[in-house]
């Protein structure tokens, strides 16, 4: 496990500077404490330009939401072996990968940062796991029902009815 961390941190050292890779831990640092605060709008007014076109703080609030209503998570911790560094036209992007472990099952956070200059912005963010899918209540068979057909009724006239002629 050592040695696996310590290869990555090298690959990722010769793609990152060291001020990356720090800004990357403190923006996601800051996006967890953010989340479990409550401050969904916070969050949307400080992402990119990209992530503010692609939701509204009502679908991050409805998102966000839903994790903060997992009880008994522990601490996310980041995956050293999910972390994706891109380098495109349109900027330097990195993706990484963060676990819980909840009361209801496993989560997977996966979060993009936008890097620029030296500080990372949150670019996207992805949850996904069984933790937000309550388990079903176990199912109640019901009694079939019975096939022998009711027997017919016969209509009695009224008091007040006259018989029909």
């Amino acid at each position: 496990m050592k040695h696996a961390m310590l290869a990555a941190l090298v690959v990722l050292s010769a793609c990152m500077s060291q001020e990356n890779v720090a800004s990357i831990e403190t923006a996601a640092s800051h996006f967890f404490e953010q989340q479990a605060a409550g401050q969904d709008a916070e969050i949307l007014a400080d992402s990119s330009q990209g992530f503010r076109d692609s939701a509204t703080v009502e679908d991050l609030t409805r998102l966000n939401g839903a994790v903060r209503a997992l009880r008994n998570c522990t601490t996310p911790s980041r995956d050293p072996a999910n972390w994706r560094s891109n380098q495109t036209t349109s900027g330097h992007f990195v993706t990484v990968v963060y676990n819980r472990q909840c009361e209801s099952g496993g989560l997977t956070e996966t979060i993009t940062f936008q890097i620029v200059g030296n500080r990372a912005i949150l670019h996207g963010y992805n949850v996904a796991g069984m933790a937000l899918f309550p388990a079903a209540a176990p199912a109640v068979e019901t009694p079939a029902a019975s096939t022998t057909p009711e027997p017919p009724t016969t209509e009695q006239p009224s008091p007040e009815t006259p018989p029909a002629n």
